[in-house]
């Protein structure tokens, strides 16, 4: 039977702990009144939820090519996570033998235009018969990727519990973690800066990318509050300035 499936990620900042951001949810859990409160409530640096919605469902090819790409993270953590099992991923810069280059147009990797291998690798899947997860990811950056990726049930409904306690734990020990390092580094005396205004980031971030170029981008340190245009060589000279305190040639 079809479903949808719900994750919540915050909406500009990745790296909560809290076990709650790292669950896959049902729809009746995603409505319920405790996670209608947490959704209200909680924050990550004062950085609020977003829900994001994945299909479970028979596809088609057509569904498949023309599906609405997340942009700047990927939801195959959370599915890993949560006991789904992996189908498939499909790295589309190999699918359409593009070089994988800084801050490239992903635009150009048309679906369309790669229908008949993509039927045939979701015909090896046997898609037409299963109920399968599928979502494309795309990050435009120095650190760029578009995919495709294909999830089945696997044991989530069989072993929730066993996974989310498993989740909870490796929350916990990454709090921890993150503590130890916080306290090592005020015993030592070292930097450890305030943190940044994050209602004004937010602005400022938005400031960015209104007047960011399709195909650009820029790095922005919200600590100094400096931005670099990574499309300039002379930006990228004085980025490197910065983080060295040297001159580039």
């Amino acid at each position: 039977m079809s479903q949808n499936l719900y994750v919540v990620v915050h909406h500009y900042l990745l790296g909560c702990q809290e076990p709650k951001c790292w669950f896959v949810y049902t729809k009746e859990e995603i409505q319920s009144d405790e996670m209608e409160t947490y959704l209200v409530n909680h924050k990550y640096h004062e950085d609020l939820l977003d829900v994001h919605q994945l299909e479970q469902k028979i596809w088609t090819l057509d569904q498949i090519i023309n599906i609405k790409p997340i942009t700047g993270w990927t939801p195959r953590f959370f599915l890993n996570g949560n006991g789904f099992r992996f189908e498939k991923y499909i790295d589309l810069f190999r699918l359409f033998g593009t070089p994988r280059q800084p801050y490239q147009n992903l635009h150009a990797h048309d679906l369309n235009k790669k229908r008949v291998q993509l039927e045939r690798i979701f015909q090896s899947l046997k898609y037409q018969d299963r109920e399968l997860i599928v979502f494309r990811s795309q990050r435009h950056g120095l650190n760029n990727w578009d995919t495709l990726g294909v999830y089945s049930t696997g044991l989530y409904h069989v072993k929730k519990d066993i996974m989310r306690c498993q989740i909870n734990g490796d929350c916990n020990i990454r709090k921890e973690h993150e503590q130890e390092r916080i306290k090592e580094r005020q015993m030592e005396g070292g930097p450890y800066p305030k943190p940044p205004e994050w209602d004004k980031v937010k602005k400022r971030l938005e400031e960015l990318l209104k007047n960011t170029k399709p195909g650009s981008g820029f790095l922005f340190d919200p600590i100094t509050d400096k931005s670099y245009n990574m499309t300039s060589k002379e930006e990228r000279k004085k980025l490197y300035k910065d983080v060295t305190g040297t001159n580039n040639t």
